[in-house]
């Protein structure tokens, strides 16, 4: 084991030449992954058109862009300048992966709530303009700040956006490839963490949307870099370097309240490190990467403090709204967490919707299995990179952050903990990258010391590639929204459909802007965006219309509640009536207390807009109606 981990054993031991500034089979995978596309993209329109066939045909095509660059990053033979163009090509393309499933425009839930910052931005030409969809998005503008000069310059915003998140995601992986390089001291290893980590649930889709995290994300990991090189770097880089950390905690800070956060709990705890192996007489040694560590500088303690501060700051003096945000998610997860170790509440069930319906079986098996190869690796990865890196501050804060995997295992088991835990995943895999890369590198270093293993290694490491890929896409995005296909209700991406979008259109040309409605949730962010409206929120108006929304009937109560909200226009999409919720609510978070939905919405509680003599139906495609309730209200146009 000494032998392994030592430096003669190094990860790059096998490179008998210098490859540096050579391609390699860097064209000959950029084909492959184009092939993987082209197929991914043959899948989606054929679930567009409800082919039994797309999802295998998806799969297909994803393992075509992952596996031949996987496999090729594992071997020795490929110098730096190929390893990083295979990372930057992999990640591209799997941001494209993304594109493909809504090549026209907006989609993803969380889009639609940044789109309408970016409208305000736009139209007022100021910060701050408060949007009931997401109250805490206009406090945190950096993504559409960068984004709306685009559209003031003409171009839809879907096209901006794509253009934006096409820099970041490419600012993302390259950030990421040298943040590894400098950590684990290896061009081969920073290509195989950094492989590793776009595995993680959150990387291929929800990493990859029209929203704040998108941005962030690449900017944190980018300040985490200049940290680490300015104290590698000669003396003339430091200044720019500084000048770019600088810029970066400024942007990370006014951009995502989650991702400044992290960033500053992870370096609070490298400075913590630096502090703990200075203590113990390690400071300035050379450890078994020939190069000097950093536990002896100043250098990380300095940001630190800085991006604490500025981010404590923000959110008490500016963002003040994110406290009652972020604060009873955090609450009620650990809360239910506790819980759940104590023996008080029993788990909640996996890889079912809300309303349900189960994930098919081999999903079930591929996504335990990623987990399973994360939880083994993570052991032997750890004490390998100790044993290589023990005097190196950023090394071993990496293992630590690794070392928070099988906690927040236990918080998706929870109802509460399951959203939390599936967020913090693009933070924690930061480590388990760098951990996982060690245990695959020794790995194919033991085999390659034994000839009959050679063989067994270059199948299995690939392969194991790919249960972590396939495991990681189906954790993180369900099944029915993993492809395009035709609607479902309460469903997001899936609830994106012609006659919603033709009903908002119609308010914003026939309404005027920021009239009152009442709507379900799907509605309700279509009506924001394509409709210039204001739809009724309960977290953005304090306007809690749910009562109104699910009663049968259109008495004293329901028309005070309206009243007092100066109500003007109801939305009815009649198609909530034909099926249970698929993410378990129709309007809002907090209509279901005791139990979830276990039948569908009765059809009663939207012919009552019909049957009322006060209220006008003035909008009308079949499903959608939009009824006019100002006799009912007194609410002006």
């Amino acid at each position: 084991a000494r032998a392994v981990v030592s430096r003669r054993a190094s990860p790059d031991a096998e490179v008998a030449i210098d490859h540096a500034g050579a391609l390699g089979l860097l064209p000959g995978l950029a084909v492959a992954a184009s092939v993987g596309l082209l197929l991914i993209a043959l899948a989606d329109t054929a679930a567009r058109e409800s082919r039994d066939w797309a999802a295998g045909l998806f799969w297909i095509g994803l393992l075509t862009l992952v596996v031949p660059i996987s496999a090729r990053l594992l071997g020795a033979a490929a110098g730096r300048v190929e390893r990083l163009g295979l990372v930057t090509l992999l990640g591209i393309g799997l941001y494209g992966v993304k594109v493909l499933h809504s090549p026209q425009g907006f989609t993803f839930f969380d889009e639609f709530l940044h789109w309408a910052t970016l409208d305000d931005i736009v139209e007022s030409g100021r910060l701050f303009t408060p949007n009931n969809v997401l109250p805490a998005s206009p406090f945190y503008p950096g993504l559409e700040i960068v984004t709306s000069p685009l559209v003031s310059f003409g171009l839809p915003a879907w096209e901006a956006a794509m253009i934006v998140l096409a820099m970041a995601r490419l600012l993302f992986v390259v950030s990421l490839f040298l943040f590894y390089e400098r950590a684990g001291g290896s061009a081969r290893l920073a290509g195989v963490a950094t492989v590793v980590y776009m595995a993680n649930p959150s990387f291929l889709t929800f990493d990859a949307q029209f929203a704040y995290e998108s941005l962030a994300l690449p900017m944190a990991v980018m300040v985490l870099w200049c940290v680490a090189r300015r104290e590698d770097g000669p003396r003339a880089a430091r200044i720019p370097l500084t000048v770019t950390l600088f810029i970066g905690l400024v942007a990370v800070i006014t951009t995502h309240h989650v991702t400044a956060i992290a960033m500053s709990g992870f370096l609070v705890v490298w400075a913590g490190v630096c502090f703990v192996i200075r203590r113990r007489g390690a400071a300035g040694t050379t450890g078994a990467t020939g190069r000097r560590d950093a536990a002896g500088t100043t250098g990380v303690t300095g940001p630190a403090l800085l991006a604490t501060t500025a981010t404590v700051g923000w959110i008490l003096y500016v963002a003040s709204v994110t406290v009652g945000y972020l604060g009873p998610a955090f609450g009620g997860a650990l809360a239910q967490v506790v819980e759940l170790i104590a023996g008080e509440a029993s788990g909640r069930e996996l890889f079912r919707t809300a309303s349900g319906i189960p994930a098919p079986a081999w999903e079930q098996v591929f996504g335990y299995g990623s987990v399973l190869v994360v939880l083994v690796a993570l052991p032997f990865g750890a004490w390998f990179a100790w044993r290589r890196h023990a005097a190196d501050p950023l090394a071993m804060t990496l293992v630590l952050a690794a070392l928070l995997y099988p906690a927040s295992l236990v918080a998706r088991l929870t109802q509460s903990g399951a959203e939390l835990s599936a967020r913090s995943a693009e933070f924690i895999f930061l480590g388990i990258g760098f951990v996982a890369a060690h245990a695959a590198l020794v790995g194919v270093h033991l085999a390659a010391r034994r000839s009959h293993s050679v063989r067994a290694a270059a199948v299995a490491l690939p392969t194991l590639a790919a249960i972590l890929f396939v495991g990681g896409a189906i954790l993180g995005v369900p099944f029915w929204a993993r492809l395009p296909g035709a609607y479902l209700v309460s469903a997001d991406t899936r609830s994106v459909e012609p006659q919603s979008i033709t009903a908002a259109t119609w308010a914003a040309q026939h309404v005027g802007p920021d009239a009152r409605f009442v709507a379900d949730r799907v509605n309700r962010v279509l009506l924001k965006t394509y409709g210039d409206q204001h739809p009724l929120s309960a977290v953005g108006d304090r306007i809690d219309v749910k009562e109104v929304f699910f009663s049968t009937v259109l008495g004293g109560p329901e028309q005070r509640l309206l009243e007092a909200a100066r109500v003007r226009y109801v939305l009815a999409d009649h198609r909530l009536t034909t099926a249970l919720p698929t993410v378990g609510v129709y309007v809002e978070r907090g209509e279901v207390r005791e139990r979830p939905h276990v039948e569908p919405l009765d059809p009663a509680a939207l012919d009552k807009w019909d049957e009322d003599p006060r209220v006008d139906r003035v909008f009308d495609s079949g499903d959608v109606r939009i009824h006019d309730v100002a006799r009912l209200t007194g609410a002006g146009p």
